[in-house]
């Protein structure tokens, strides 16, 4: 997955990262940046609904980048283009089928939370793949979609009041 710097290109980055290390010491694969809004509202620090934005930057685990790299998508889109399937993939087929897959990987642990591995990896990668089909048929950067509503979800539930607390950000009697 290429990496963006927005001195040179006007392309959102898919992903956004730094850590205690200056970015230029980590390999490139490691790096990676969340985006909400463009460029020059980041240098601002601002959104693009105008509020401040806390801009916190974190060093992806190393299958994050694998799971939104462009080959994946590309592998799927061939597999797809070859049995002339984009026919049937409208996004509300596509979310059926996200949903049907779901329920299909709940099934492995319907009796048990220790459910056989090989099952669980292949009922994953179904909904992986729809996934990223629905994203893909609508245009959406999978990687910047899920580090746009972390951030969102972030700011829901900031780590003094939500560490080892599950109740709704809007059920906490703060």
């Amino acid at each position: 997955m290429p990496l963006h710097d927005d001195h040179h290109s006007s392309a959102r980055p898919n992903a956004l990262a730094s850590a205690a290390v200056p970015s230029d010491a980590l390999p490139l694969s490691t790096v990676a940046r969340a985006w909400v809004g463009t460029a020059s509202e980041l240098r601002a620090g601002r959104r693009a609904t105008g509020g401040v934005r806390r801009c916190e930057m974190r060093l992806l685990p190393p299958y994050a980048e694998s799971v939104f790299d462009e080959s994946a998508i590309t592998a799927v889109r061939d597999f797809m283009a070859e049995r002339d399937w984009g026919q049937f993939h409208s996004p509300a087929s596509l979310a059926r089928s996200i949903a049907i897959e779901a329920g299909e990987l709940l099934e492995c642990f319907q009796w048990s939370d220790h459910a056989d591995q090989g099952k669980v990896e292949g009922e994953l990668a179904d909904v992986l793949t729809y996934c990223l089909l629905l994203a893909d048929t609508l245009k959406v950067d999978p990687s910047a979609v899920v580090l746009a509503k972390l951030e969102e979800t972030r700011l829901k539930y900031p780590i003094e009041v939500s560490r080892g607390n599950s109740e709704r950000y809007d059920q906490r009697s703060d």
